[in-house]
């Protein structure tokens, strides 16, 4: 429930009496309840509301600094200085090449399986008594699915040149001047390089997203 919507109900409950009690009270009797009255319950519902909205946002702790909120921890990525993270094990930076982002990812694939589905069809004749003579074809047709799965897991590294995954079974390097464009998910993102294939990756957040449109 919206809270215009709360506003609403406590106004008209505070308005909402019967015609009897209003025609019996005196104008002076009116005010020094109802208007009371319905100050009190405005200021409890709008402190519930604040309350509430507190206690469902999420909080998020980075580098061992105190918790933000995420709208706080998402302005930060974007008009901060952004510091640097320790590369993964494995992974060798270039002179001069520092690591924004590191965490754990998977890389989705869409993949399409194709299956037949019909019937036959046909006249069927009765020979003798249990016995049938049938003349059908079986006609079917070909039905394409698409579905999405985890093609490999990882760990995906932003740094000021490159966006890397190393897998299990594949590895991704794309210069940064490479990527044409990114898609934002709320666990992810997308990434369209020049050549070759979109590669999607869950990453549990925007973070990666956000240090990519900075330019890292």
């Amino acid at each position: 429930m919206t809270f215009r919507a709360v506003y609403c109900l406590a106004v008209v409950h505070v308005r909402a009496h019967p015609v009897a009690h209003h025609a019996a009270s005196s104008p002076s009797e009116s005010f020094n309840w109802n208007t009371i009255f319905g100050i009190v319950i405005v200021i409890g519902v709008v402190s519930l509301i604040v309350a509430a909205i507190k206690y469902a946002t999420p909080a998020l702790r980075v580098d061992g600094e105190a918790p933000e909120t995420l709208k706080e921890h998402l302005e930060a990525l974007a008009f901060q200085p952004i510091p640097t993270v320790a590369a993964p094990v494995g992974l060798l930076l270039s002179d001069g090449e520092r690591a924004y982002y590191s965490s754990q990812a998977d890389v989705l694939g869409e993949h399409t399986t194709t299956r037949r589905v019909g019937g036959s069809t046909g006249p069927s004749l009765r020979i003798a008594r249990g016995v049938y003579w049938r003349a059908s074809a079986f006609a079917s047709k070909p039905v394409r699915q698409t579905y999405t799965q985890v093609d490999d897991t990882g760990t995906f590294t932003v740094t000021n040149k490159r966006a890397i995954f190393i897998g299990r079974s594949k590895n991704v390097n794309l210069a940064l001047a490479k990527i044409l464009s990114t898609e934002p998910y709320t666990d992810g993102l997308l990434l369209n390089p020049e050549r070759g294939r979109s590669v999607v990756l869950r990453t549990g957040s925007q973070d990666a997203w956000f240090i990519l449109e900075r330019g890292a």
